[in-house]
């Protein structure tokens, strides 16, 4: 039976409840799906701001993401945005993710145009983890800058006990390390020294990390997250 308190309504003789504003903790405790959920949000400033990349190839010569290579990859050859360290978490924390790039001025040479960007994070085993790939290699420089410019929102659960190895798409949980390493390039086509290929300019990228600490695993699973 469901009893009426306060603004709390009851759906004619169906009696559920609507608009309920809390439960006790017993209660809580035995619904798989509410938790104290914590949230705490890093927003990075990036530098080189309003440069142009005609000339960079990236730390990696795969064309995807979702792939790792050594923490210590010399970035000699890349244009780095972003070198810094990831927020603190625990293990099954959930790191919701937010990436917003600008670029712009988009020139084709040699009738193509290669243009990206990479997010690498920490994981277990000395090495970074390209998250994310964003960018294209076209005839049209406005089809590379728009994709480039395509704002991502990705979620991960941090999951020391998983292995890295080569994705196709990237795994939903990975063993990232606390307070490790973050690194963002923008270059052109990863494979060689591409001047040839065209050129754009990086303006500006907001990048986030919402730490979710308390998930519980259905949402995760559900894709709600």
């Amino acid at each position: 039976m469901a009893i009426q308190i306060g603004g709390t309504t009851v759906v004619n003789d169906s009696r559920q409840l609507q608009n309920i504003s809390g439960v006790d903790a017993t209660t809580k405790g035995n619904l798989p799906y509410v938790q104290d959920v914590v949230s705490t949000t890093t927003t990075y400033t990036p530098s080189l701001t309003n440069q142009t990349i005609d000339d960079k190839i990236s730390l990696s010569t795969s064309t995807v993401a979702c792939h790792s290579v050594s923490k210590t990859t010399s970035t000699s050859t890349t244009k780095v945005v972003l070198d810094t360290t990831m927020p603190t978490f625990s293990n099954q924390d959930v790191l919701k993710i937010t990436s917003d790039a600008t670029t712009s001025n988009g020139v084709t040479t040699g009738g193509y145009l290669g243009g990206y960007y990479r997010v690498w994070l920490e994981v277990s085993g000395n090495n970074i983890f390209s998250i994310l790939s964003r960018g294209s290699f076209a005839a049209s420089a406005t089809t590379v800058t728009d994709a480039m410019n395509l704002e991502q929102n990705l979620s991960i659960r941090i999951d020391s006990t998983v292995s890295v190895s080569t994705y196709g798409t990237c795994p939903p949980a990975l063993p990232l390390i606390s307070g490790g390493k973050l690194l963002i390039e923008f270059y052109n086509y990863p494979q060689s020294s591409v001047s040839g290929n065209g050129y754009y300019t990086y303006n500006d990228i907001d990048f986030s990390i919402n730490v979710l600490s308390n998930v519980s695993q259905t949402f995760f699973d559900l894709g709600i997250l």
